[in-house]
């Protein structure tokens, strides 16, 4: 299954699936936006680490620091192009717009991404305070608890 598929697909699986995928997609993507297409050529690892630290941001806690740029760190540069592209090119509003059950965002408290799935008309936002954008590394227990109530 090609990553396009794959994003469609998770409009066709049980509500608990779409509620755990919800997370994973891009944001950019459920608000109908596209995301600025960046110069793939002049990637380099060392530009990809100062990415994420700057998306990782202050208040990501040291060992969510440490996880996620070592992830990145292991990136493959030549799969991720692609996966970002697919994630621009997707129509993540007209999907929404087809999906008729609850909605529901567990976000960082306080973030302000303008691509953040809680601008999806109808969409009920839970904030996690004192999280960066990868709260269920940060807080865990919280990220939990979010989905318990989205869940119930």
């Amino acid at each position: 299954m090609n990553r396009g598929a794959a994003f469609k697909a998770v409009w066709t699986h049980p509500i608990w699936i779409r509620a755990m995928l919800w997370a994973k997609l891009p944001l950019a993507a459920f608000a109908g936006l596209r995301v600025r297409k960046l110069d793939d050529a002049g990637m380099t690892p060392e530009c990809l680490q100062n990415s994420y630290g700057e998306m990782l941001g202050p208040i990501a806690r040291p060992a969510t620091r440490t996880a996620v740029l070592a992830s990145v760190a292991r990136m493959d540069l030549r799969a991720f192009a692609p996966l970002r592209r697919d994630m621009a090119e997707f129509d993540g509003l007209a999907a929404a717009r087809n999906y008729s059950g609850p909605r529901f965002a567990i976000e960082a408290e306080g973030e302000e991404n303008p691509f953040r799935a809680s601008r999806l008309p109808g969409t009920k936002r839970i904030g996690i305070p004192g999280v960066s954008h990868w709260l269920m590394l940060d807080d865990p227990q919280a990220t939990a608890r979010a989905l318990e109530e989205v869940l119930r």
